[in-house]
């Protein structure tokens, strides 16, 4: 009887305890190991393609002035911000781009720059909803405000992993400064947004320019095309041989064995052995059947190769978009009748020989009836099925008020309504050409003849609009390093060598006042209430922060040497009433001069850390408690059954 008693109560026990440490689980750890398919925070609250994000940034109005008058630094400087009316402090901000960059910093007009928040630049973990940073794009050659956000929208209806995007407000100490649209940077939050395991992720940006940023920027590095291996051509495994790719490396994690799989793949490309043990050829397919009805030339399609990310899977690789905003035939392209017959079986401006990573998979039939497929999955999901209209209607519905208000806009608004109708006419002619194209009445390897009333110009050009452009394409588009080039089928180009700075060049008007006073200081007010900040940020200034200076200086990015750098302790966080005694990085300087790293380091080398607290917490004991409780329920349930069967047939 006693023996009976004692099994019960051990069972009873057991599964009372498995439930409470269940409980513990779920409610006090951080599983988030376990919701691989929950969508982030971020993405519901931010990235919400169909409203507006409201951003004020309020910094100090002569550091304001300071960073665009040096713009071509990218140098981060301090400030507070509020995203849809919640605040966040110490907030890095700096200006962002390469041509357009350089061609704002050259107008005469109003620099409208894009922009990078990082709120993690200055206080560790700090957040906006779990994501760290936030690119904010101008649109600079895109009358339509759509070209970025319309094709976004395409790869990702083929299934292209793409970033978070949508619209933003910007305001600058609560004055209004222009309507851009925001990006998720492409990291390991993004990457865990779509892949499994991020250990087994490697992420690389090539790029043809030389670097003076996190970005791949520094104006006037153009014309390597390529060559030092960001076209993807296979030429020996050395890893220096391929400079273009590893100086770009995302993840700090990533080593010489990561890197050679790169060399492996590109091998594998240039003798069409074992593709499939290399190359996602779905993704990669899918991704080139989009950016060809785009005729996106700033990527991998154009003789710049870059503007796109190559990532490695667990072995398998995959190219994903970035910077769309020269989309629909904006870059390189002159004649209308060329984008819009632009052949999809050469979706190239450099040579096919030098594009391994489309040509070599059209040189095999099975991937050319696959690439084809996807050219015919698009156009009749996304265009026949009127999904591509009613997106603009819709898109240009919720814009339309603040493109009309936006006052530093490098288009009328006129313009822009012109540009929405040229848009629904390619969208047309385009599909028109494909189906043409596939149906072998169009030739698919060389520009056909289909006639179209498309206004090129009207949808935006690199460098066009009334801020820009005016003296950006005029007569002098020689002296302000434009120069005409030619591809592979004779088609004149028109390419863009970053000039230097402009002695005519007018610095930004200072037009905006101090911000309030509860925005001013860089740590949170005293009063600032709790249910007023986001997990992330710090309700009290973190520790170093005392004396009101940044956290310890590194060469994290590649921004070349800050203020004082070799003195951090020199740096003072500037209040809004004292005046800056920063010595500024003379432009000059910015275009000329590339940071030098310890120890040959990647630029990008410490941008993301997967082993950060915050990101890749380590959730073995967490899983092997799971796993016992559940274990301890089911033992217990199958002895309670198991002491019942015997007692009632005793």
């Amino acid at each position: 009887m006693m023996k009976e008693k004692a099994i019960t109560v051990v069972t009873v026990l057991s599964v009372c305890c498995a439930v409470l440490l269940i409980i513990w689980l779920v409610f006090f750890c951080d599983l988030s190991g376990l919701k691989k398919s929950q969508t982030p925070e971020y993405m519901v609250k931010i990235f919400d393609k169909n409203q507006i994000i409201d951003i004020n940034i309020f910094i100090d109005k002569e550091k304001w002035t300071e960073m665009l008058e040096n713009a071509t630094a990218q140098e981060y400087y301090t400030c507070n911000v509020s995203v849809n009316s919640k605040k966040y402090y110490n907030v890095g901000i700096r200006t962002k781009g390469n041509a357009s960059l350089s061609m704002i910093r050259s107008s005469s007009q109003p620099q409208r720059y894009s922009f990078k928040l990082d709120f993690g630049e200055y206080v560790k973990d700090q957040t906006l909803f779990g994501l760290q940073k936030i690119a904010l794009n101008n649109m600079i050659g895109d009358a339509s405000y759509m070209k970025e956000y319309m094709s976004y929208e395409m790869f990702s209806a083929l299934g292209v992993p793409v970033p978070g995007y949508a619209y933003a407000s910007i305001s600058v100490n609560g004055e209004p400064w222009g309507f851009y649209i925001a990006n998720e940077d492409i990291d390991d939050t993004f990457v865990e947004r779509y892949y499994d395991d991020l250990s087994k992720v490697n992420v690389y940006k090539p790029e043809t320019m030389e670097m003076n940023g996190e970005d791949g920027q520094q104006p006037g590095g153009f014309g390597r095309n390529g060559s030092t291996g960001t076209n993807l051509v296979y030429t020996d495994d050395n890893l220096s041989s391929y400079s273009g790719i590893f100086d770009y490396t995302l993840f700090e994690t990533t080593g010489d064995d990561d890197k050679m799989k790169v060399v492996e793949m590109m091998k594998s490309l240039s003798t069409l052995s074992d593709i499939e043990k290399h190359i996602n050829t779905e993704e990669v397919l899918k991704y080139f059947a989009v950016n060809t009805f785009l005729v996106n030339l700033d990527s991998y399609a154009g003789s710049m190769k870059h503007n796109y990310y190559l990532l490695e899977n667990n072995g398998l690789f995959e190219i994903l978009p970035w910077d769309l905003h020269l989309s629909f035939g904006a870059f390189q392209m002159q004649q209308t009748s060329r984008v819009i017959n632009f052949p999809i079986d050469a979706p190239v401006t450099d040579s096919m020989q030098n594009s391994p990573l489309i040509s070599k998979l059209l040189e095999v039939d099975k991937y050319k009836t696959m690439y084809h497929s996807y050219l015919q999955k698009l156009i009749q999901e996304f265009i026949d099925s009127g999904k591509y209209y009613e997106r603009i209607k819709q898109v240009s519905s919720m814009i339309d008020s603040y493109v009309k208000n936006d006052s530093m806009a490098f288009y009328t608004y006129e313009e822009y309504q012109s540009a929405l109708e040229n848009m629904i006419i390619y969208g047309k002619d385009r599909t028109l050409s494909i189906k043409a194209q596939l149906e072998g009445s169009q030739p698919s390897t060389e520009y056909g003849n289909i006639q179209s009333s498309l206004n090129l110009t009207a949808l935006g050009t690199m460098g066009g609009g009334k801020n820009v452009g005016d003296r950006m394409m005029n007569t002098n588009q020689q002296s302000q390093g434009f120069f005409d080039t030619a591809d592979a089928s004779g088609t004149q180009l028109r390419q863009f060598q970053a000039p230097g700075e402009q002695n005519g060049a007018q610095s930004m008007p200072n037009q905006f006042g101090q911000p309030p006073a509860d925005m001013q200081s860089m740590e949170p007010p005293d009063n600032q209430g709790q249910e007023n900040m986001q997990p992330g940020n710090m309700p009290e200034p973190p520790e170093g922060f005392s004396s009101r200076q940044p956290p310890e200086f590194s060469e994290k990015r590649g921004f070349g040497p800050r203020p004082n750098q070799d003195q951090p302790g020199n740096f003072q966080f500037q209040n809004s009433t004292q005046a800056s005694s920063t010595t500024a990085i003379s432009s000059e300087t910015a275009l000329n001069s590339t940071p030098i790293l310890p120890n040959g380091q990647n630029m990008r080398k410490n941008e993301i850390n997967r082993n950060s607290p915050f990101r890749q917490a380590d959730h073995t004991l967490e899983y092997a408690a799971l796993g016992v409780s559940f274990a301890a329920i089911f033992i217990g349930l199958i002895a309670v059954f198991m002491f019942k069967r015997r007692k009632y047939s005793s």
